[in-house]
C-alpha cells in the first residue's frame, strides 16, 4: 500500500477526536441522540479545521447500521464504506467544479430516488460558496422542502458568498481556529503514537506555523518528520520549514536600538546566505516585535503569547527603555515593507532601504519627558509679591498636579546646597510662620486700596483657586479678560444714582458669570430716572443688540439679579431695555477689556518658556 500522509491517517473518526471544536461536536451528538437532525446545514470557518471531517462523522452517524447514533461502530458496511469514500448514499461534491444551473438540475432529479443502503442520502457539498447565482436559486426550492431521506451539508471558507437565501434554509456551524495549545497536544498524541521523541520547542514552532490549522500542522509535521527521522529537533524543524532563528530576530532588533544600519544589513545578508525568505522572515520579525510589545504589559502570560517561560523572560528584558511607540513604528514600517515587497522592483534594496530607515529613527520622547528637559523656570506669577512672602512651595501644595516634572525652587544663578537642602523642613514639619503685613502707608492711595484689599469671601473660593492654578502655570490669565480688567465694582455697595456713571466697570464685573451672552452690553449705557420706584434702562447702540440680548428670556432675569446684588437690601427699582442710539449725552459705552491677538502672543512667548521651547523643537510657529 502506498505511503498515507499524516493529514489522512490522522482524521478524527469521531466526535470524540475532534480538536478545538467542542461546541461543534456537542450539538451535533445532542441533535443524534433527541432526533432532532436538522435536513440542511453549512459548515464554515477557514482552512483545516475540520469541516469536511464533521461532515463525513455525521453521515457516518446517520447511516450506521447501528444507528443512527452519536458514536458510529466503524465496523460495518456502512461506516467502512463512508471512511474509505465509496459510499452509494453520500455523494461529496465540488462546488467549485460543479457550480452550473445544469448541475442542480441534475441534482434535483437524484434526491427523488431513495438511498440503497443506509437511511439518509446525504449530499456534502465542498466550496458551496462557488455555486453561480442561477444554480443558488436553482436550488433554493429541493433545500427548503427536500424528501424526508435527504441530508445536505456545505462546506465553506467564505459564507459572506453565500446568499441569504440559502442561510436562512441552513443550520449554520462556525468553525474555529484551533489554539497553539491544542495543536501541540494534538502532535505529542501522534508522536507517542509514531515513535517520535520531539522537543516541545519543535512543536510549539510547528503549531505557531500552522496559524490555527490542523491540516497545515500535521503537513508541516510530515516535512520535519521527513527530515529529521525520530529524532525531531529544533534545529530541525527550523530548516526544514525555513523558519528563522530566533537570534536572527534578536540580533537585528539591537541593531535597531542602537542605529547601526551596517548590522542591520549584515542580518539581513544572513538572511540570504541561509537560503531563507524575505517575506518569512519579515513576517516572523513583526510577530517577535509583537512579542517584545506584549510581553512588558501588565497581566500577559507566556501562554498568552505562545511563548516558552525562558522565552518569555528573555523577551520581557530585550526591550529595555524602549517606550512603546518605538516598538509601533518599527512594526508599522515592517508591515509596509511587506505589503510592498511583492510589487518592488528590487525587493532586497526595498527592504535593505527599510531597514535602514528604521535603525536612524529616534527615540520617542513624551511630552512630559520633553518639557523636563528644559533647564529654565517658569515665569513667576505676575502679581508682585509682598515683602516677606511665604515661598511659592506653599501655595503649589494647592495644586500639586499642576506642577511640573523638573521644576526646581531655587533660581540657577543660586544653586542649591545639597546639605541645607537636608535641613528644609519636609511636609510633616512645623509650618512657616506667617508673613507679616505689608506697610503701604508709602504707596498711593488707589494702589494701597487694591493691594490691602480683604480676603475674597467663601463664597468666591472657587475663583480664588482658580486665580491659584493661574499662579501656578505662571501668571497667564485663565481667561480672555487681562489680569487687571477685574474691577473695583466687585464686593461695593451702589446706589442707584451712581451706576450709570460705573456701568462699564458693571458690565465686566457681569462678563465674569455671563461670558456668552454679556457681548450686547458691551454696546449700551445705563440711564437712571427716579420716581416710585425708580428706573434704570438699559439702551442698545441699536435694534440687533437690544434683540440679541433679550432672545434669550434668561438674560433679562440675570441681570436684574446681578445689579440687585449690588445695590443696598431692601432698593426698589424698575428695569427696561431700549434699542435707541448710545451716542447721546451721558452715553459711556463698556470698553471690551481682551487681550489683542498679537499681544497675547507676545506676551506668552516672552513669559512662557514652555511655549518657546515646544516652538524650537519643533521648528513651528505661533498663529494669532
Amino acid at each position: 500500500m502506498s505511503y498515507l500522509v499524516m493529514a489522512r491517517k490522522w482524521r478524527p473518526k469521531n466526535f470524540d477526536e475532534m480538536v478545538g471544536q467542542e461546541h461543534v461536536a456537542r450539538t451535533l451528538r445532542n441533535a443524534i441522540e433527541s432526533d432532532r437532525v436538522s435536513h440542511a446545514f453549512l459548515f464554515t470557518g477557514t482552512r483545516g479545521v475540520g469541516k469536511t471531517t464533521s461532515a463525513r462523522i455525521l453521515a457516518k452517524a446517520l447511516n450506521c447500521l447501528k444507528g443512527p447514533t452519536a458514536t458510529p461502530c466503524e465496523q460495518c458496511e456502512n461506516c467502512v464504506a463512508v471512511n474509505r469514500g465509496a459510499s452509494m448514499d453520500v455523494l461529496e461534491i465540488d462546488g467549485a467544479s460543479n457550480n452550473s444551473v445544469d448541475d442542480i438540475r441534475e441534482l434535483r432529479e437524484q434526491v427523488a430516488y431513495a438511498p440503497m443502503q443506509g437511511k439518509y442520502k446525504i449530499y456534502i457539498i465542498d466550496e458551496v460558496h462557488m455555486l453561480s447565482k442561477s444554480a443558488f436559486n436553482a436550488l433554493l426550492k429541493t433545500l427548503e422542502e427536500p424528501p424526508p431521506h435527504v441530508v445536505f451539508i456545505f462546506a465553506t471558507t467564505e459564507s459572506g458568498k453565500v446568499p441569504h437565501t440559502i442561510l436562512s434554509r441552513v443550520q449554520r456551524f462556525d468553525f474555529k481556529r484551533i489554539s497553539e495549545a491544542a495543536i501541540r497536544e494534538r502532535l505529542e498524541y501522534i508522536c507517542a503514537q509514531e515513535g517520535v521523541k520531539p522537543e516541545r520547542a519543535a512543536l510549539e514552532a510547528i503549531a505557531r506555523k500552522a496559524d490555527g490549522s490542523m491540516r497545515d500542522a500535521l503537513s508541516l509535521f510530515d516535512r520535519v518528520f521527513a527530515f529529521a527521522g525520530s529524532e525531531l529537533t529544533l534545529d530541525a524543524a527550523r530548516k526544514a520549514l525555513g523558519i528563522p532563528a530566533e537570534r536572527m530576530f534578536d540580533d537585528l532588533f539591537h541593531h535597531l536600538v542602537g542605529h547601526d544600519a551596517g548590522g542591520c544589513l549584515s542580518v539581513l545578508n544572513d538572511v540570504y546566505e541561509e537560503g531563507l525568505e524575505v517575506s518569512e522572515f519579515l513576517i516572523g520579525f513583526g510577530e517577535h516585535l509583537r512579542d517584545l510589545l506584549f510581553a512588558r504589559q501588565r497581566g500577559v502570560t507566556p501562554e498568552l503569547l505562545g511563548l516558552g517561560a525562558d522565552r518569555f523572560a528573555q523577551v520581557k528584558a530585550l526591550s529595555g527603555d524602549l517606550q512603546d511607540g518605538d516598538i509601533l513604528r518599527y512594526a508599522k514600517i515592517v508591515s509596509d515593507l511587506v505589503a510592498g515587497l511583492r510589487t518592488a522592483p528590487h525587493p532586497r534594496l526595498w527592504v535593505e532601504l527599510g531597514l535602514a530607515r528604521m535603525a536612524a529613527l529616534d527615540r520617542v520622547v513624551t511630552l512630559s519627558q520633553l518639557m523636563g528637559q528644559e533647564p529654565a523656570h517658569l515665569p513667576a506669577p505676575s502679581v508682585a509679591a509682598a515683602p516677606n512672602a511665604a515661598p511659592p512651595a506653599a501655595d503649589k501644595k494647592k495644586n500639586p498636579e499642576l506642577k511640573p516634572p523638573d521644576r526646581r525652587e531655587q533660581p540657577l544663578e543660586e544653586p542649591v546646597d545639597p546639605e541645607a537642602s537636608r535641613e528644609m523642613p519636609g511636609p510633616a514639619d512645623e509650618p512657616p510662620p506667617p508673613s507679616p503685613v505689608p506697610d503701604f502707608s508709602d504707596v498711593p492711595e488707589d494702589v494701597a486700596e487694591v493691594a490691602a484689599a480683604p480676603e475674597l469671601p467663601d463664597d468666591d473660593a472657587e475663583h480664588d483657586e482658580e486665580r491659584d492654578m493661574g499662579d501656578d502655570l505662571g501668571g497667564v490669565p485663565s481667561s480672555g479678560i487681562s489680569a487687571g480688567s477685574v474691577s473695583s465694582s466687585e464686593g461695593r455697595t451702589w446706589i442707584l444714582a451712581e451706576m450709570p456713571a460705573a456701568w462699564a466697570d458693571l458690565v465686566e464685573d457681569y462678563a465674569l458669570d455671563k461670558p456668552f451672552t454679556s457681548s450686547p452690553l458691551r454696546h449700551s449705557r445705563l440711564d437712571h430716572e427716579d420716581g416710585e420706584p425708580a428706573t434704570l434702562e438699559v439702551t442698545f447702540a441699536g435694534e440687533h443688540y437690544h434683540d440679541l440680548f433679550l432672545s434669550d428670556g434668561e438674560n433679562r432675569k440675570s441681570l436684574r439679579e446681578f445689579l440687585a446684588r449690588r445695590l443696598a437690601p431692601g432698593t426698589q427699582f424698575t428695569l427696561a431695555f431700549s434699542g435707541g442710539d448710545v451716542g447721546g449725552e451721558g452715553a459711556a459705552p463698556a470698553p471690551i477689556r481682551t487681550i489683542h491677538p498679537a499681544a497675547s502672543a507676545q506676551a506668552v512667548l516672552e513669559e512662557e518658556p514652555g511655549v518657546r521651547k515646544l516652538i524650537e523643537v519643533f521648528e513651528g510657529r505661533l498663529i494669532d
